[in-house]
């Protein structure tokens, strides 16, 4: 562990490590907001069906694309939440 923590102190090296361990990878916070994405579609879909409405291509593609712009900011919300509600 001396090697690896170089010119810090064993625990400085360590809180590093282990704070950065809990941060989110690219690739997490994209499927997340991919995955997001896609709910906020399907739930979109789901409502609109169940109060007896079609849906036509424009307000497909509004829906696809509102859940687009916000499925990143919602990804990294979601994230922030869960590092507060950690003991």
């Amino acid at each position: 562990m001396e090697a690896l923590a170089g010119e810090q102190t064993i625990s400085e090296w360590a809180r590093s490590v282990l704070l950065n361990a809990t941060k989110p990878s690219a690739r997490e916070q994209t499927i997340l907001a991919e995955i997001l994405a896609l709910r906020t579609i399907l739930l979109n879909i789901h409502f609109a069906i169940s109060q007896g409405q079609t849906l036509t291509s424009d307000q497909m593609q509004q829906l696809i694309e509102r859940a687009d712009r916000d499925k990143l900011s919602k990804a990294r919300q979601r994230f922030a939440d869960s590092e507060g509600s950690m003991p």
